[in-house]
């Protein structure tokens, strides 16, 4: 098995300014999650196994994955170079997370395209990769209230 997480691509040309990054996750089973999702919202949750607050965080993202896992693309994005994709999966499980998808961040493409200035924070994208939601530490009711915002049904 890899040892390496999927890197994060470089952002793509496009015509909306909104809509920062492409990239796509993959799951411990190793399906591909296209951010933005396409037809359907995005969240994303920026980590490092490192970060204290981070655990809880990937708790509360997979709370909320439980009550809607299909209407939505949940991602962990792991922004610290060194931490490989084992790291990564055992902090998943240990944080009964390991439903979320992954990604590392190790070239600074994603925390550069949307602005990440700190760990543990959540950005909630539509369908079309614009942003309608952003916070450090954000509880499961904000989560949930964001994705409504962003057109999860």
């Amino acid at each position: 098995m890899s040892s390496s997480a999927p890197q994060a691509d470089q952002a793509g040309e496009g015509p909306a300014p909104a809509a920062a990054a492409t990239f796509t996750a993959l799951t411990s089973q190793g399906e591909k999650v296209p951010v933005p999702g396409g037809s359907k919202p995005s969240v994303l949750f920026f980590f490092s196994i490192e970060c204290g607050a981070c655990g809880p965080g990937t708790r509360v993202l997979a709370e909320v994955q439980n009550s809607s896992p299909a209407a939505v693309n949940y991602v962990a994005v792991d922004i610290a170079p060194y931490e490989t994709a084992e790291e990564i999966k055992e902090f998943l499980a240990g944080n009964n997370a390991s439903s979320l998808a992954f990604a590392s961040d190790s070239g600074t493409q994603l925390i550069t395209a949307y602005q990440i200035n700190q760990v543990s924070t959540a950005v909630v994208l539509d369908a079309a990769g614009r942003e309608v939601f952003r916070a450090v530490e954000p509880d499961a009711a904000e989560l949930r209230t964001a994705l409504a915002a962003a057109g999860a049904g």
